[in-house]
């Protein structure tokens, strides 16, 4: 859960890292027929769920955390 929220929140620049990762990757498959789309998070952890609780209700954590990097990783690999 703490390894999520850093990611979402960009502690120690772990939102940054990530995405410059999905650049690199998009960056090296940009002219490859074979690829249709990539799966940027896997089942995406809705944050800490002890230190708050409501990003386990359906929307929150879209709202709160996960909407963001998708926006941001979006910009990066397009």
């Amino acid at each position: 859960m703490r390894n999520f929220e850093k990611l979402y929140k960009n502690k120690k620049g772990w939102q940054d890292l990530f995405v410059r990762y999905w650049e690199k990757v998009a960056s090296k498959f940009a002219n490859n027929q074979w690829v249709l789309a990539y799966e940027l998070l896997n089942e995406p952890f809705p944050g800490n769920l002890y230190k708050n609780p409501l990003v386990g209700i359906p929307g929150i954590a879209e709202h709160a955390h996960l909407q963001a990097l998708y926006d941001r990783l979006n910009n990066a690999i397009r």
